[in-house]
């Protein structure tokens, strides 16, 4: 007897094999059937054609296939092959370099091209720019216009009309002269005898001086006795003698100059503007100028040196055409400054300079570059 199965064991089961087994099979004849159904129709449709075709039908197409084949006759068909080989590998080369050159136009075009961010944000910078300028061309604008209503109410200036200048030749100064200082000032013309003012002054301060005296010493060199007079109160003494000096006098204006660092006594003359000789007056034949120089000329040894400030220069021109024309050697030197002339008594002063160099680690002495002063010449 066979042996009972346990409990706990089960069967294969075969069902759901046997129904997947169905459907293939079922739809296998479905398909058959299809194709069976389609070739049926193709043979009644061959069929049909067949039954349509004439005995003159056949003939015209023996005769087309009899004329293709007499083309055909004497065709090398393997050479034809290699023929069309060769041709498609030309087209295959030409097509790669159309491919090549089609991408480095790409990469250049995309190269060129500016992404359009960046176009916005220069659109932005310029316009920025663009405002800027227009800003300060309004600026300029308005400033001009403001420019322009001032020049528009200013008066037309008074263009001087030019003068001749002749430049001076340069000859050399004569030895033993004796030199005629005149001053160009104010436009007009001013002998100036500073010697003889400042002798003057000398001899009328002399006796006074004694009362004065700020220390003695031995020169170290000429071993002669040195006498400093009190600054401030020589100065005081001076002032007087310089009014005294200055009373009846029409062509300068007498008074001092003090300095705190200076160590002379010194006078001042500053040209009046109402003395001296004018420059209209030098427009006469006979005018004072012209016969000062022919008193002047007969000695020789007599030169004229003028002094000329920068608002006489048109006096001076007419001064040195009249010395010319009578023959009187002349010179002449820019001046900006008054005339300040020492006299011979030394006093203490009251100040001294501080930014003076006394030496330079490192150089000789002397050794700096000098410039020496323009020699004077004859115009």
């Amino acid at each position: 007897m066979p042996k009972k199965k346990k409990g706990g064991d089960s069967g294969i089961n075969m069902d759901v094999m046997m129904d997947s087994m169905t459907n293939v099979v079922g739809t296998l004849l479905l398909i058959l059937i299809v194709v069976q159904i389609q070739i049926s129709s193709a043979v009644e449709s061959i069929e049909t054609v067949l039954k349509n075709i004439t005995d003159d039908d056949i003939k015209a197409l023996k005769a087309k296939i009899a004329k293709q084949n007499e083309n055909i006759d004497g065709v090398d068909v393997a050479k034809l092959n290699e023929d069309y080989k060769k041709l498609m590998g030309d087209v295959d080369e030409e097509q790669m370099r159309v491919n090549i050159y089609a991408n480095e136009v790409k990469e250049k075009t995309n190269e060129g091209l500016l992404d359009v961010r960046e176009l916005i944000e220069m659109k932005t910078d310029k316009q920025e720019a663009m405002e800027m300028e227009q800003h300060i061309f309004d600026d300029l604008s308005r400033e001009r216009s403001r420019l322009e209503a001032l020049l528009a109410k200013t008066p037309e200036p008074v263009i001087p009309t030019g003068a001749d200048i002749i430049v001076p030749a340069g000859l050399p100064m004569p030895k033993n002269r004796k030199e005629i200082h005149i001053i160009c000032r104010n436009n007009r013309l001013y002998y100036l005898q500073e010697a003889q003012y400042r002798q003057l002054a000398e001899r009328m301060l002399e006796p006074r001086m004694q009362t004065v005296i700020y220390s003695n010493y031995m020169h170290p060199t000429t071993k002669k006795m040195v006498t400093i007079y009190d600054h401030m109160k020589s100065y005081k003494l001076l002032q007087g003698v310089a009014s005294n000096l200055n009373s009846g006098n029409t062509n300068f204006t007498i008074n001092t100059w003090r300095d705190d660092y200076q160590t002379r006594l010194r006078l001042r003359l500053v040209p009046d503007a109402k003395g001296g000789i004018s420059l209209e007056s030098l427009e006469e034949r006979n005018n004072q100028l012209r016969k000062d120089l022919i008193r002047i000329k007969r000695d020789s040894r007599n030169i004229l040196w003028f002094y000329v400030y920068k608002d006489s220069l048109d006096v001076y021109l007419k001064a040195r055409d009249i010395s010319q024309a009578l023959g009187v050697a002349q010179g002449w030197e820019y001046r900006h400054w008054d005339f300040v002339p020492a006299l011979k008594f030394p006093v203490n002063p009251l100040r001294k300079r501080t930014n003076r160099v006394s030496a330079v680690q490192g150089r000789k002495r002397a050794s700096a570059v000098q410039i020496k002063r323009a020699s004077k010449t004859l115009d």
